[in-house]
């Protein structure tokens, strides 16, 4: 599950705009098992649906009006805990 939250206030007065929450699931079937580890398998299924979201996510906002918000240069890699 790729999960993103967004929110949107103006500075004045804190007022909301915006708020956007995007939970994007994918199922992969893992056909070698042996060769990965939960953490890599996650990080690829990350980097795998990241394209999808963003694209939905510029798609959301731009058609709701606003300026086409991108996510760029985002780390996808699990912490080491």
């Amino acid at each position: 599950v790729l999960k993103y939250n967004f929110q949107c206030s103006t500075k004045q007065d804190n007022k909301s705009l915006c708020h956007l929450e995007l939970d994007y699931i994918g199922f992969f079937e893992i056909l070698n098992k042996s060769e990965h580890d939960q953490k890599s398998l996650t990080e690829k299924g990350l980097k795998l649906l990241f394209p999808f979201a963003n694209e939905i996510l510029e798609y959301i906002t731009h058609k709701g009006g606003s300026v086409p918000i991108s996510l760029r240069n985002i780390d996808l890699t699990l912490n080491k805990n």
